[in-house]
């Protein structure tokens, strides 16, 4: 019988006992506990500013940030 795979990573359900590094809720191909911006597609994980936050989902790519402070809020 086939199981469910909710995320579509090839990884049954049943397999994955809940880990939180084995889901991929953006469907990027980079499970979520691994990846730089779990919310927004970003397969290639550019970042670099290199402040740990993918360009995909960082407020200023140019420089490192790790905050996301945006103390002006532009």
């Amino acid at each position: 019988s086939e199981q469910e795979d909710e995320d579509g990573d090839g990884v049954g359900d049943a397999c994955k006992d809940g880990e939180p590094a084995l889901t991929d809720g953006d469907k990027d191909g980079v499970p979520d506990g691994f990846d730089n911006c779990p919310a927004e597609a970003n397969a290639k994980q550019e970042d670099p500013d290199k402040d740990g936050v993918g360009s995909a989902c960082d407020n200023c790519p140019d420089v490192p940030n790790p905050r996301q402070a945006d103390s002006d809020n532009d």
